[in-house]
Parts: structure tokens; sequence; C-alpha cells
């Protein structure tokens, strides 16, 4: 099986000449925006081994961006799959209720490692929506309590994403530069620097948003005393919840 293959370069160059023609397709049809620059191409793939239609393999380091976190097209997951495909593809959840959605929130309710004893959980597209969501939610809670708190710190070296409010939390000027002017309400502080939130929160603080580890502008971890102070609530007169 191809999971328990070895990598295998057999083209004299990569790209291979049938992956080569796929990326000049790529290049001629899709956006520069969304780059790649690895001389691969995804034919199939099992566990962490990928294949391109030159038959090279590859070990997969990257796993879909930690998406695949039990590997390429693993067999309980393809029965799954196909089990659901025969079922019904879609329902979209603001018009037909489906037990799968509902189950799968009730598991992750229960072990997210928030406060309250009843988490509720929705589902989101990308990491940008998530993140655009939790800024309309610190929002709009303090909306509906009639105290108008909006702003949102972030940290330094920081992503957050690419949609225009999520660019504005990012804290690195190589994503901001762009598309300025930015979504107003956001600023970013030093990492690991609890005296700098302090600092930064106002009256109109709603949250604080912060990565554990910051990976996009490298390895930065945040120390384990300093999100514990985060935690501690409120700081100061202000109510901001920590994201």
């Amino acid at each position: 099986m191809l999971k328990d293959e070895l990598p295998c370069i057999i083209t004299k160059e990569l790209p291979g000449p049938k992956a080569a023609e796929i990326i000049k397709r790529r290049a001629a049809s899709v956006p520069d925006a969304i780059r790649c620059i690895y001389p691969c191409v995804l034919d199939k793939a099992q566990g962490a081994v990928i294949e391109d239609p030159d038959g090279n393999r590859f070990l997969d380091w990257v796993g879909g961006v930690g998406v695949l976190n039990v590997g390429h097209s693993h067999p309980a997951l393809v029965k799954a799959v196909q089990e659901q495909a025969e079922k019904y593809f879609h329902g979209m959840f603001n018009i037909v209720t489906h037990e799968g959605y509902v189950s799968l929130a009730e598991k992750l309710g229960a072990r997210v490692p928030v406060r309250g004893e009843h988490n509720k959980v929705m589902f989101a597209n990308s990491g940008a929506e998530a993140n655009e969501g939790a800024f309309k939610l610190a929002r709009k809670y303090f909306y509906k309590q009639g105290v108008e708190k909006y702003e949102i710190i972030t940290l330094d070296k920081s992503f957050h994403g690419r949609t225009l409010a999520t660019v504005a939390a990012t804290g690195q000027e190589k994503y901001q530069k762009p598309y300025r002017p930015l979504t107003p309400g956001f600023k970013q502080v030093e990492p690991n620097n609890f005296e700098a939130v302090e600092n930064a929160v106002t009256d109109k603080t709603a949250a604080i948003m912060i990565e554990l580890i910051q990976g996009e502008s490298g390895v930065h971890p945040m120390d384990k005393e300093y999100v514990q102070k985060l935690r501690k609530q409120p700081f100061g007169s202000s109510e901001a919840s920590v994201l």
C-alpha cells in the first residue's frame, strides 16, 4: 500500500513532465495570490506519503497544515465519508437540523477547556471566519447590554487570517501594509508582556485574542504564567474576554 512505501524520486527533475503541465495550467487559471513554492502535485496519498502524477513519492510533513492529524485516506475516515455520502451531502444548518452537527457540538462542548458547565459550539469554514465570528460575538455581547465596547487587542507577530478584519488583527506589517486603511478597533501589543496588555486595555476593550503558539511568523510560544494572568479578569474596570 502507498502508506507503506518510502519516498522516491523517479523523474530526472522536479516537477516531472505531468506535474509540470498541471502547474503550468494552475498558473494560467488560478490567481498568483494563492502561492505554492513546492514542485509537488498531489495525485493520491495514504498516511504520510504523497504520490504525484509522474509516480514520484514524497513524505508529507505538512498534513494539510495540521488538518490531517491521522494522515491521508485513513480507512476509518474513508468509511465514514462513504456512509455519509450515501445519506446526504449537505444540509444548511440554519435551514434544517441534522444530528451529526449536534452530536459533534456536544462532544466538543464537553471537552473544550473554557469556563462554563454548558458550552455551545458552532462550526466555521476557516480560521479567519472563526476569528471574525469571535470578534463579532465579543462586540455584540456588550452591544446587547447597551455598553460601548469594541476594541480588540491582539499581539505583535500574530496571524489571525486574510479577511479585512483578521488582517487588522494580525500583528505583522507585511500583511497589513497593502490593505490600508485597515478595519478600525484593533491594536497590537508585545507578546508575553502582561504589563503591555494592562496598559492597552481601556473602557472600550471588548476582547483580547492570543495564539498560544505563534506559528506563522516562526515558533513563539506564550509563557504559562502570562496566559494564566490573562485569564484572570477583569482588567481594572474592563470586562474584556480573552479569546
